[in-house]
């Protein structure tokens, strides 16, 4: 699941994901997030973003740096 939010931040694509769990979280302010199970919400999620993709250029400046992967993160543990 995290590579998928991943390969998305990588395209700058914002993401819509449960409002549970560690992908939100991890997600930050790039995402859009809707109850899980709740297909009426996430449907008017996306009908919301048809009707007016101007969020979507917010949501994508919110993405949040990378962090330059395991070796950065190692070193920066050592």
């Amino acid at each position: 699941l995290f590579r998928s939010l991943d390969e998305a931040f990588e395209l700058g694509l914002p993401v819509m994901v449960s409002d549970r769990g560690a992908l939100g979280h991890r997600a930050g302010g790039a995402a859009i997030r809707v109850p899980p199970g709740d297909l009426r919400a996430w449907q008017g999620a996306l009908a919301a973003l048809a009707a007016d993709p101007a969020p979507l250029a917010r949501l994508a400046a919110a993405i949040p740096a990378r962090s330059g992967g395991w070796d950065a993160h190692l070193a920066a543990l050592a």
